[in-house]
């Protein structure tokens, strides 16, 4: 009775600690949150919802602290502090439709938006363990083909935004970084952690403020990070390790399989075998057991180790954000290795109330090795090369029925363990702004750009692999040199208003000047016999037949003055009118000159005095657009007579002499490509954007394309530069 008593009296103290609280969960406009969660922090396993009333009822400790949240809202900690009642007014998060994005030359809403524009949820792109950005977007945005040929680490994606339009003037989008034009020539470039938000614009209304630049899409990368109020400086560090593997394996034939299947060929084209199996290609298949499963001689364990650091702060007038990163990705094919280091300085620093400077501060290596792990051949023995009864240090192969025919072949692991092909590439971009304010609806923007590109690439196959030991031909070495160097200048002078509260205009003006050079040679030859050397010394050959070096040089100028408003009434009608004009060196004299202009509207029907009802509505507009744009993305110099010069067109006397010859015919007409682009689109969002749903449907007609086109042999080219032919571009993206 006494141990009864006991536990008695500790249930009652047990259950006087606890205080029965309850109380209400609304939103910002006073609505009950039916479903809101409610726990206790110290006992993550007590909690509760809110009724149809936005009530709730729980039994916590005094001391204790309620979590409260729901989604759509941000999550709020109250500290009960011995009350019993408590009410609770949740505050929305911000959504994708309320917060800024990066457009050209300036930031908007997502449902002030007249174009079709893209945002990546950057939240889910930091949590993709990959190696690039291209990889982390591949199947994140509406219209947009990310294309990894061979899958290889380190090779860049195929980009393409609402498929191709060109054919010889490129399709690849316009990549910006931080605002800055041509700071990467590839998303490559960029480390995915840096990345705060990214931006897609697809329509000629979202693109056509950046000209004949943006033809094929604008993606808008932004790496800027604001400073935590409540501390000087943040130090973050990320490390991500995995492996990779070949998903699927072929059900492929072993030695023995293989072996039984020749013979039946080789029965079926001559019978006579029947009577003497000792004449079979095989005669004990079984002997040969297994053999070699090329698939594992030639696939690894693939390791993908990234590792990152970033440090940002400020103090209310210069902010600071550096980091570092270091990639390395081992491919599932053996000879496959990628190494990248990533390293960005962002510096943002207000001297007054009317003056901002800053610089934008990156550099990029990647240190690539491909495989030389290859299948050679034409399509009827391509197959024969890598057979079961063929081993890793197979030279000769029978690839007929006759013993005493055969080929000398580099199997493939001999060719991915003996041969070097390895890249290195270089991006370095600096770019220092500032931003004046006059008044505080006019500002001045200017900033100026230098990138450098350097590509290098390297290829040795040394004298002893087999086929070069069997033609005594020594080895084969090549190396190109890629160095581009990039200026740009831009200056926009931005105004902004209100009138009568009603009204809002926003207007802006702009010119840029860039200059390109780019300088690239190439040295390859054969008959190397000192392997060390490698392609280290490339001047050591015997006969100088075999030694070939190219070079060119090219300079490439541009011009643009660019303008653009935006207009809306009441947040219900939105115009926006955009129009530049570019100048590209690479066209003929009389038509440097390109003028692309756009306009687009939207409808915003959630913000009629007749949808105010519909308070689960957040987002309900008609959108179109419609616009001009061209493509300038030819060689330098397409438009005039050239000179080329080689050792290789003329024999004399037993000998190649040097000749220089016309290298393609001018053409005094050659203009831009241009496209004419229509879209129409449709935006819905509701219950607090939990839902959102976006459709578009576009055409675009590409006309004067720019192309090589047949030309009479009289003339003595077989081909010249011309504009000639059209492309037509029709589709439709739903996005949910």
């Amino acid at each position: 009775m006494i141990v009864s008593m006991l536990l008695l009296c500790a249930g009652i103290s047990i259950s006087a600690q606890n205080i029965q609280v309850k109380g209400t969960v609304l939103d910002e406009a006073g609505q009950p949150l039916i479903g809101a969660g409610v726990i206790d922090r110290q006992s993550r396993e007590n909690g509760t919802v809110t009724d149809l009333d936005g009530r709730f009822s729980i039994s916590v400790s005094p001391e204790s602290v309620l979590e409260v949240s729901s989604l759509g809202f941000k999550t709020q900690l109250i500290p009960v502090q011995g009350r019993d009642i408590i009410d609770v007014i949740l505050q929305p998060e911000t959504t994708q439709l309320e917060s800024a994005i990066a457009i050209g030359y300036g930031t908007s809403r997502k449902v002030d938006l007249t174009g079709s524009v893209a945002v990546v949820n950057m939240d889910e792109l930091q949590e993709t363990p990959v190696a690039s950005v291209a990889q982390a977007l591949q199947g994140r945005i509406a219209g947009a083909d990310i294309i990894s040929g061979s899958g290889e680490p380190g090779e860049s994606a195929d980009i393409q935004i609402r498929g191709s339009r060109s054919i010889s003037a490129g399709n690849a989008p316009l990549i910006v970084v931080d605002g800055v034009l041509d700071a990467v020539t590839s998303l490559d470039d960029l480390n995915p952690s840096d990345i705060v938000s990214i931006s897609v614009l697809k329509d000629v209304s979202s693109t056509s403020i950046y000209g004949s630049r943006g033809a094929n899409g604008v993606i808008l990368v932004t790496t800027d990070v604001k400073p935590d109020k409540k501390s000087r400086f943040k130090v973050t560090f990320k490390s991500t390790t995995g492996i990779s593997h070949i998903a699927g394996r072929l059900d492929l034939m072993d030695a023995t399989e293989y072996a039984t299947w020749y013979n039946m060929v080789a029965l079926q084209k001559n019978p006579s075998l029947a009577s003497d199996p000792c004449r079979y290609p095989y005669p004990d298949p079984a002997a040969l057991g297994k053999g070699t499963d090329w698939v594992d001689v030639l696939s690894q364990i693939g390791i993908y180790n990234n590792q990152y650091v970033q440090i940002s702060g400020g103090n209310g007038r210069t902010n600071i954000l550096a980091s570092a990163g270091y990639l390395y990705n081992k491919g599932v094919v053996i000879g496959q290795n990628h190494t990248r280091y990533s390293f960005r300085t962002n510096v943002d620093s207000k001297l007054n109330k009317w003056l901002k400077l800053g610089v934008r501060m990156s550099l990029m290596y990647h240190d690539v090795d491909r495989t030389s792990a290859k299948v050679s051949g034409t399509n009827t023995n391509a197959a024969i090369f890598i057979t079961p009864v063929l081993g890793e240090d197979s030279i000769w192969n029978r690839y007929s029925f006759d013993d005493a025919q055969g080929i000398v072949f580099n199997n493939p692991y001999k060719s991915a363990t003996s041969i070097t092909n390895k890249a290195d590439k270089w991006n370095l971009n600096i770019s220092p702004w500032v931003k004046i304010d006059f008044t505080k609806n006019l500002s001045l923007n200017s900033n100026f750009t230098f990138t450098r590109d350097n590509n290098l690439t390297y290829y040795y196959s040394p004298s002893y692999m087999p086929v070069a030991a069997a033609r005594k031909q020594g080895g084969t070495a090549s190396r190109t040199v890629f160095e581009q160097l990039r200026f740009l200048s831009e200056t926009t002078l931005n105004y902004s208003t209100k009138i009568r509260k009603s009204h809002m205009i926003e207007a802006l003006v702009g010119f840029t000047a860039s200059r390109q050079t780019r300088d690239n040679s190439y040295v390859t030859g054969t008959g190397y016999i000192n392997d060390s050397a490698m392609y280290h010394k490339m001047e050591g050959i015997f006969d100088t037949a075999n030694y070939h070096a190219t070079s060119d040089n090219s300079i490439k100028t541009t011009m643009s003055v660019l303008g653009r408003v935006n207009y809306n009434w009441k947040r219900r009608y939105y115009l926006t009118m955009t129009a530049r004009a570019d100048g590209a060196s690479n066209f003929s004299r009389n038509n440097k000159w390109g003028f692309f202009p756009s306009v687009a509207f939207r409808w915003s029907i959630m913000n009629e005095p007749w949808m105010s009802n519909a308070y689960w509505v957040n987002d309900l507009s008609l959108r179109v657009s419609a616009g001009r744009s061209g493509n300038d993305a030819i060689s330098s110099y397409m438009s005039l007579a050239t000179i080329t010069s080689n050792k290789s067109s003329w024999l004399f006397n037993g000998k190649y002499l040097l000749a220089t010859m016309p290298e393609h015919l001018a053409n005094s007409s050659l203009t831009w490509e241009t496209t004419d682009s229509y879209n129409i689109g449709f935006n819905f969002a509701g219950w607090r954007s939990r839902v959102i749903l976006e459709l578009d449907a576009y055409c675009s007609l590409t006309r004067d394309l720019l192309l090589n086109v047949k030309n009479s042999q009289v003339t003595g080219y077989d081909t010249y530069f011309d504009n000639m032919g059209r492309t037509r571009n029709i589709g439709i993206e739903v996005a949910l």
